[in-house]
């Protein structure tokens, strides 16, 4: 997997600047990826819309949003923000359009995708 917030670190590694632990924090440099040479990318990606998400392999998860209110402006446009007071996972591979909850499925991957989520958020802060 591969995101656009790691072209920061990518390009810089490419023209020779090196980064401080404070620049782009969550950026990876993956050039070699980027450039066609290594199929190696991230092994977890988070992902910020309206929720938490957190991708990991074939999963994605999504965080739980208690007493979540969706914006005017964004019901208006049709889009489910993927708010839920439930821990959502589905299996990318097999289930790509996202239609049937697994978390009950794997409660294990839910806590480990979690508590992974938590250690980034909380570095964020």
């Amino acid at each position: 997997m591969l995101s656009q917030v790691d072209i920061y670190a990518s390009l810089a590694s490419l023209v020779g600047v090196k980064l401080s632990k404070v620049d782009a924090p969550d950026s990876q440099n993956l050039i070699d990826a980027w450039l066609g040479k290594s199929t190696k990318g991230r092994t977890i990606l988070l992902e910020e819309a309206y929720a938490f998400g957190l991708r990991m392999g074939n999963y994605k998860y999504i965080m739980p949003k208690v007493n979540a209110t969706i914006p005017e402006w964004l019901i208006k446009k049709f889009v489910d923000p993927g708010f839920s007071s439930k821990a959502q996972l589905f299996d990318l591979k097999a289930d790509p359009s996202e239609e049937y909850n697994i978390a009950h499925l794997h409660p294990d991957l839910v806590n480990k995708m979690q508590k992974e989520l938590n250690s980034i958020l909380a570095v964020q802060k």
